[in-house]
């Protein structure tokens, strides 16, 4: 039996946190999926004034897919003690339950 997957682009979101440089970026189909993205808890905080958007033609969305058209935003940051992520999610349980709606968000293929 072979199992294949559909993908929907138009849902992909690339979260890439590289913590021993201090940059995050995060790459979509459009500007606004970016943003909603972003309003999810984080493990750290954004540095102000650090945030640059630009415009991929075309895009390599993964190893194995170009795509016409992304955005990406990159940002400096600054890991938070695990106790103040929690907090600011309104505690651990709060997080788990944050990351898991985080999860499905960032669901991009059906079965």
């Amino acid at each position: 039996m072979r199992i294949e997957a559909a993908p929907r682009w138009e849902r992909y979101v690339s979260v890439v946190e590289e913590p021993d440089s201090l940059l995050a970026e995060t790459t979509a189909v459009t500007r606004e999926r970016i943003v909603t993205a972003i309003q999810f808890p984080q493990p750290y905080d954004v540095v102000p004034d650090s945030e640059v958007w630009d415009e991929l033609e075309p895009w390599e969305a993964t190893y194995w897919k170009t795509l016409p058209h992304g955005v990406r935003l990159r940002r400096r940051m600054r890991p938070l003690p695990h106790e103040e992520v929690w907090r600011r999610a309104g505690g651990l349980k709060r997080w788990s339950e944050q990351r898991e709606e985080l999860a499905k968000f960032q669901r991009w293929h059906a079965p």
